[in-house]
């Protein structure tokens, strides 16, 4: 066997996960935008793709809005309403008989898209005049089927307010692959994220606030852009207080994405069938806080030691004992828009109202066309993307044996003459010293992902 292959991590019939990306964004795909779909092609995570799981693609249903685009259009309805829920009160105003329909949906949209004038003279255009015009009608119609996951006639508030919960699925999809991403480059051993811990926190201060982690991420070569990675940071940030600590960061390695998701739509099942519901069960929650703090009157926000209790005595923790309920809190307080502060109030609370089987499952509608229209098809994609690695491989893994030969005979000459001088003098071998890497994580840290062989 060639030992150009004996350094590789990948398997030579399949598609390493960081080449594939590689492959789009030197075609100039936006990949930050489509992340949510890639979780389609590696269904097992272990960072290699197949031919099948290209193909796999074209199996997939009726698209769904993915989270990034539902998350853009929140964030855009924002900074022109001021928050979804006055966005939805001038959606209303604008339907008939204030019934949001999908045909009201789409002439609410369009009276926001920018002048052909102004598209084609490249001026600034609004957030929402810019989500416009990036999207078509058939675009916006799935939007309007994933807020109306039951197929009702209209939407109702509580519908609108789901893009909140399809933000927070995009920060754990974004985690999700920022742990992929570590894992190919640098391995999933504690010593390794630790390594990663002291690298992003070059201050050694020991904490990571928001600042620091994107920094350092960018810094560390993530790849993704800043507003990605500040995304997932609440996810992390275990203790409520906007510091990850590396015992925070350290739960990153078993983290898994589709299983908290998992996780929510069981907690949700136990909301609505132990706990009565949404509604009901904040004022469970509230009568637990006012009982733990004998307080005299029914308390706005609740606790997490307060949900987890109740979760608890529920049940939820007998039926699902690896579920990561703070993870879960944390993941409704993302929904909400707000940074994480151990708290929920009732507007954060009924978000979870939002949370459908649709919005978990998704589909790679985005995916599935820009392979078709970029490569012709999926097959063809993957025979182009896997031709053009496997050529990147062969020649880094030929320079590798050469300069490793090359490094053998230098020794074994030098080793020689020294062995030569010493018996001249008459000393015996020298005996070989370690150098410690203490002092210099991030070197250690890229040694340590050397030692592993090479990643392509």
């Amino acid at each position: 066997e060639s030992p150009v292959f004996l350094g590789m991590r990948c398997q030579p019939d399949r598609l390493p996960y960081h080449a594939f990306e590689a492959s789009l964004r030197r075609h100039g795909l936006l990949v930050d935008e489509i992340l949510s779909d890639f979780v389609y092609l590696d269904r097992d995570a272990d960072g290699q793709i197949s031919l099948q799981n290209f193909v796999e693609l074209t199996q997939y249903g009726s698209p769904s809005a993915a989270p990034e685009v539902l998350h853009e259009l929140r964030e855009a309805l924002v900074q022109e309403y001021g928050t979804p829920g006055e966005a939805f009160e001038a959606l209303q105003s604008a339907s008939p008989n204030k019934q949001v329909t999908e045909a009201g949906f789409e002439r609410f949209l369009s009276q926001h898209a920018p002048a052909e004038e102004d598209s084609e003279a490249g001026a600034k255009l609004k957030p929402l005049q810019e989500w416009v015009r990036k999207t078509t009608p058939e675009d916006r119609a799935t939007v309007f089927a994933s807020l109306n996951p039951n197929g009702n006639q209209d939407i109702t508030l509580d519908d609108f307010m789901s893009m909140n919960v399809h933000s927070a699925i995009l920060a754990v999809r974004r985690l999700e692959h920022f742990q992929s991403w570590l894992r190919e480059e640098f391995g999933n051993t504690q010593e390794v994220f630790r390594e990663v811990f002291r690298s992003l926190d070059h201050a050694q201060a020991g904490v990571l606030t928001r600042t620091v982690f994107v920094n350092g991420a960018r810094a560390l070569g993530y790849p993704c852009e800043d507003k990605a990675t500040g995304c997932m940071f609440s996810l992390l940030d275990r203790n409520f207080d906007g510091e990850i600590t590396l015992r925070d960061f350290q739960k990153l390695r078993a983290f898994t994405g589709q299983e908290v998701l998992k996780e929510l739509v069981a907690l949700k099942n136990v909301v609505d069938e132990k706990l009565g519901g949404v509604d009901a069960c904040f004022k469970k929650l509230q009568e637990r806080e006012r009982s733990v703090h004998h307080q005299s009157s029914m308390p706005k926000r609740v606790s997490f030691d307060s949900f987890q209790k109740t979760m608890n005595h529920a049940g939820f923790s007998k039926s699902f004992p690896d579920a990561d309920l703070k993870v879960l809190f944390l993941f409704i307080t993302e929904a909400s828009g707000k940074h994480a502060n151990g708290f929920l109030t009732q507007g954060e609370w009924v978000l979870l109202k939002g949370l459908s089987s649709s919005a978990i499952t998704g589909c790679p509608a985005r995916l599935r066309k820009i392979l078709e229209e970029e490569y012709g098809g999926m097959e063809q994609a993957f025979q182009r993307m896997h031709t053009s690695w496997m050529k990147r491989t062969l020649v880094k893994g030929l320079k590798q044996t050469a300069l490793a030969a090359m490094v053998r005979v230098l020794c074994a000459h030098s080793e020689g003459e020294g062995h030569e001088k010493r018996a001249e003098r008459g000393v015996g071998p020298r005996r070989p010293r370690g150098r410690s890497e203490a002092g210099r994580p991030f070197s250690a840290l890229r040694s340590a992902a050397g030692s592993q062989g090479f990643s392509a």
